[in-house]
């Protein structure tokens, strides 16, 4: 169970997961702490999901006592709070570095920056509008939520998995695979400090800057690349262990599951619908970001999350 409490504590700001010794919290914290933050992929859809059951009830609960719109309005709300804006700050940053013309690593750099520009605002209030819209045209599910929640986090468990890391260097690659896949050396003192309550991986600080740009970060440092590349060329490729890209299948796999057997419960129709939408969203996004860096970051996973949710509620309102 430290597995689903760690990815919980990666993919919410919810008060969860174990408060882990001061070299556990480091870059090339062993292969002890890689292998117990590796176990929390396949636990990806079942927070996914557990999100979904969470704010389904909470939209059931209130669309007892108020309209529609205000209930979806809320719901919205709810959603930013319980996973901390992470995913929704990945959007932010990614629409900012991805979309605009510059060259890789100007995009990463813009992609650190802790300002929002206007491609990201832009972004950010279209999905919001988009979200509250789908929402309010619904009768309150649960299982709709839970279904399209699990399955975008599943997805970002099997992602991370076969697809390179965009970054050259940094990240916690150490601190994911340990000392496996050759990954570099971290600089000392990088320590990843909890906000407002105990050590989890929810937020990380990284290189003296807090890093809150995706839902993934903590889990993105992968041996993708080598840390003796130059600066701003795409990640090489380097294998990476079975049992990561097993992790990943399983994550893929459950999400798969969780979500149709949910959608589909919800509306034949409609699910499938919801689930070709989402699959669309994370797919497309998650695409974008591997032609303009050459990989994923934890923002490209985030703003990947956030389109398959986003389109997953635009399908299932066609039928």
């Amino acid at each position: 169970m430290r597995g689903l409490a760690q990815a919980a504590g990666f993919l919410t700001w919810l008060p969860v997961g174990s408060r882990e010794p001061e070299q556990a919290r480091r870059y090339g914290s062993g292969a002890d702490s890689a292998g117990s933050t590796q176990a929390a992929i396949p636990w990806f859809p079942v927070v996914g999901g557990a999100i979904g059951l969470l704010l389904g009830g909470l939209w059931c609960g209130l669309g007892r006592v108020l309209p529609y719109g205000v209930a979806a309005a809320l719901v919205v709300g709810a959603d930013l709070i319980v996973t901390g804006m992470l995913h929704m700050d990945g959007l932010v940053d990614t629409a900012d570095g991805l979309i605009p013309p510059m060259d890789r690593q100007r995009r990463l750099d813009v992609m650190r920056d802790p300002r929002a520009g206007a491609f990201g605002v832009v972004a950010a209030v279209a999905v919001l509008v988009v979200r509250f819209a789908t929402l309010a045209r619904f009768a309150p599910s649960v299982i709709l939520l839970c279904g399209l929640w699990a399955l975008s986090r599943g997805m970002a468990g099997l992602v991370m998995t076969v697809m390179p890391y965009a970054k050259g260097s940094g990240g916690i690659a150490n601190f994911f695979l340990g000392t496996a896949g050759g990954a570099h050396e971290s600089s000392p003192g990088q320590v990843y400090p909890a906000v407002g309550g105990p050590t989890t991986f929810s937020n990380v600080e990284m290189h003296g800057e807090a890093q809150f740009g995706g839902p993934l970060e903590p889990l993105v440092g992968m041996p993708g690349s080598s840390g003796d590349q130059p600066p701003g060329s795409a990640p090489r490729s380097r294998s990476r262990p079975w049992g990561l890209h097993a992790m990943g299948a399983v994550s893929g796999a459950g999400g798969a599951a969780i979500g149709a057997a949910a959608l589909l419960s919800w509306s034949v129709r409609g699910g499938a619908e919801g689930l070709a939408g989402a699959v669309v969203g994370f797919t497309a996004t998650s695409l974008f970001g591997f032609a303009r860096l050459g990989g994923f970051t934890g923002d490209v996973l985030g703003a990947s999350i956030v389109m398959a949710e986003t389109l997953g509620l635009v399908a299932a309102a066609i039928h």
